[in-house]
């Protein structure tokens, strides 16, 4: 059973490190290279949706895990189908959240946190498409624990965290403002999470097909 399983150990381990810093390292690099107060601004506008969003997501997430074990073992093209519809449904749901959030951040910060904090808001509509498609993307991306391809996710979350940090390092050796770093990241996070659902779906298609191998 061991060498049955040995991916899971064997990738998603250190998968799950690489995973944690490609979340942690914006606010870092960005204290680092454009202060604490940019960070600040950065911190509270993820806090203030992003968490809540991934809470539902991961609730999400389990109802996905726990039907899809089932499919995976018993009709996988019927787990590609509550792919498609979990993402779709996804979509509907946060959506209007995120983008009437998103509209009226700066003055919802200022109403609640103050003056100091409109910037915070603004930066939270610089980031709604990345915060929307991670919602959309993260809670399904436990098929490829399902189909048993983690070094497929272990190899997306290297690619994420070279973007997260490039993004960043590069604006700010450019001379870009912080402004230009956190839009680079926000398109940086949405590109990732594209690519991270093209890969759902192409690991799906690769399983249904006749003989395939699992690499």
């Amino acid at each position: 059973m061991a060498l049955r399983y040995q991916r899971f150990p064997k990738f998603s381990a250190f998968g799950s490190l690489v995973n944690t810093a490609g979340l942690q390292l914006p606010s870092i690099l960005l204290a680092f290279y454009y202060g604490p107060q940019v960070a600040g601004w950065f911190a509270l506008s993820q806090r203030v949706l992003g968490l809540p969003m991934n809470l539902l997501g991961q609730a999400i997430s389990q109802v996905y895990l726990g039907t899809g074990s089932r499919l995976v073992h018993e009709d996988v093209k019927a787990l590609r189908s509550l792919f498609i519809r979990s993402a779709i449904r996804l979509f509907l749901i946060g959506s209007p959240i995120i983008f009437t959030l998103a509209i009226g951040g700066p003055w919802l910060f200022i109403k609640i946190f103050g003056a100091n904090w409109e910037n915070a808001g603004k930066i939270l509509q610089i980031l709604t498409p990345a915060i929307l498609l991670q919602f959309v993307v993260a809670p399904l991306s436990q098929t490829v624990n399902l189909l048993e391809h983690q070094h497929w996710q272990l190899n997306w979350d290297l690619f994420r965290l070279i973007l997260v940090f490039s993004s960043i390092f590069l604006s700010y050796h450019f001379g870009k403002s912080p402004w230009i770093a956190i839009l680079l990241f926000s398109l940086s996070m949405t590109f990732a999470y594209v690519v991270l659902f093209i890969m759902n779906l192409f690991i799906l298609k690769k399983v249904l097909s006749p003989k395939s191998p699992k690499n």
